[in-house]
């Protein structure tokens, strides 16, 4: 039989966050999150990396927690409970990072998780959905042509959580022939992103969500998650 029961180390770790959102930002998460996220208040994501929770599954050989999924969902659940967006922020890095975590070079893993795990807080997006096909990624139009030894990545994505104030995009891009072999993930530095506007959400308003443009946006070799 499956067992449901939270493990002890869980349960402590499930209390320490429920007690860290109830002291620090219930009293005044609603007003921020009312304002929306133009400009970006760090604040309480400061606090998530003052505790190391902004992405808790890295390894701890790069700094990180070294959390499970299960464990990492655990603490999503009481950051929500006090700030849908305050999570999002959260999920949107995590997703940008597990392409690393699970598929990255062992000198991608050394130089970029690290960075998410200091006290001084930086996020990262996840760059898929398109204006066109949404998030279906059979019709990504987004290409990425190497060219003596440069990735050039052009498109636009979508409802970009993170997207204004990320350090780094995690892109998902097609190859000039747009089959699913060519499907790829870059790691776009925030200095070749152009914000083309933030939009405006009916909720999680904390979260900043963009619209962002890759114009000729240039990366290395180095800057392609996993396999050529």
């Amino acid at each position: 039989m499956i067992g449901f029961e939270m493990s002890k180390e869980q349960k402590e770790l499930v209390n320490i966050v429920r007690e860290l959102m109830r002291n620090e930002v219930y009293p005044t998460i609603l007003e921020k999150d009312r304002a929306g996220g133009d400009p970006f208040d760090w604040s309480y994501v400061e606090l998530l990396a003052q505790h190391n929770l902004i992405v808790p599954v890295i390894p701890e050989e790069y700094g990180g927690r070294g959390l499970d999924y299960v464990s990492s969902a655990l603490i999503i659940e009481e950051i929500a409970a006090a700030c849908a967006g305050l999570a999002a922020c959260m999920v949107g890095t995590i997703h940008a990072l597990l392409p690393v975590i699970i598929a990255g070079s062992g000198s991608q893993k050394r130089n970029w998780l690290p960075l998410f795990t200091k006290k001084k807080p930086i996020l990262a997006s996840f760059a898929l959905t398109e204006p066109k096909g949404g998030s279906d990624i059979e019709k990504l139009e987004t290409t990425a042509e190497l060219k003596e030894g440069f990735y050039y990545i052009n498109g636009i994505k979508d409802f970009v959580i993170n997207g204004a104030v990320a350090d780094y995009v995690l892109a998902c891009t097609c190859g000039e022939e747009k089959r699913r072999a060519t499907y790829r993930f870059f790691m776009v530095p925030r200095d070749q992103v152009r914000i083309s506007k933030v939009i405006k959400t009916m909720g999680i308003k904390y979260a900043n969500t963009s619209q962002i443009l890759l114009e000729n946006a240039t990366v290395s070799e180095e800057h392609l998650i996993g396999d050529p």
